[in-house]
């Protein structure tokens, strides 16, 4: 199929707007019951600015953190070895908690869910506090049956689960929400999924292309992949040197094994943004 065919068929459905609610939630809802905080808080502790030392409130899975920046945590120790890449993560505290609830709190993900078809399987792979399947979940009236969502262990991803199980189960939504742990040496996905998303996590990635492998493995016959894999000419903290250096092989790794359907070329600038892969 060349790229652009069954749009028509997508575009129908993008103007088919039942299949959208309107959100329902405050954006700093979660985080408040959470962390004891008020929307005034969440909001500041979710801003970002190089060399900031925020005074995070700890919880019921997380001690406090302050004093720190996130340069100051990454910089504590070497981070040569997957354990201690992973174990970054989970000294954050409750720093990507509200740093990502803060800058998805707008994002609707329409050019993804207008994609996704009722009672299928999606995984959010590096899903965080999982934006998108919190969106999915919040706003689309016939949601997929299954959304699996992964992460390395750290408190984001704690609250991230609970927040969206919580979601569910007060609006009684029918969907299954499984959270699956990304150990060192150990790739989580068992399913097969008919949607996949990793957004903004490649770069972050030790092992991209064993990634790239295992989620087109994972990933149904006619099923979409979307990814935003960056190129920066300067990396620094978690934003990994290898992963800049494996980035010509994962996606040379996605035009042998994919077709691109939507979004600009890998190679255009800044990395050319967020793509949809089609097996």
């Amino acid at each position: 199929m060349k790229r652009g065919v069954g749009m028509s068929r997508i575009g129908r459905a993008w103007d088919n707007l039942h299949r959208f609610r309107t959100a329902r939630r405050d954006w700093h809802r979660d985080l408040c019951d959470y962390y004891g905080v008020t929307p005034e808080q969440a909001l500041e502790l979710g801003r970002r600015a190089r060399g900031r030392k925020p005074d995070l409130p700890g919880s019921a899975t997380a001690d406090p953190l302050s004093g720190r920046s996130f340069e100051d945590v990454w910089q504590g120790r070497n981070r040569e070895k997957p354990e201690d890449v992973h174990s970054f993560y989970q000294e954050m505290g409750a720093w990507f908690s509200f740093r990502q609830v803060v800058l998805h709190r707008d994002n609707r993900f329409r050019h993804i869910l207008r994609r996704v078809e009722p009672g299928s399987n999606l995984c959010e792979y590096g899903a965080g506090v999982a934006p998108l399947a919190y969106c999915c979940v919040n706003t689309l009236r016939r949601p997929p049956a299954l959304i699996t969502i992964t992460d390395v262990a750290g408190e984001h991803f704690t609250f991230g689960a609970w927040r969206l199980k919580r979601l569910v189960k007060e609006n009684k939504i029918p969907v299954r929400i499984e959270a699956l742990v990304v150990e060192p040496g150990c790739l989580p996905l068992e399913k097969t999924y008919q949607t996949i998303t990793i957004l903004e996590v490649f770069e972050h990635l030790y092992n991209p292309l064993e990634v790239a492998r295992h989620l087109t493995d994972h990933l149904e016959k006619g099923g979409c992949l979307w990814e935003n894999y960056l190129v920066e000419d300067e990396v620094d903290g978690s934003d990994l040197q290898i992963a800049q250096e494996m980035r010509p092989q994962v996606m040379d790794h996605l035009r042998r094994n994919l077709e691109l359907v939507e979004g600009q070329d890998p190679d255009g600038p800044l990395g050319g943004g967020t793509r949809c892969w089609r097996k």
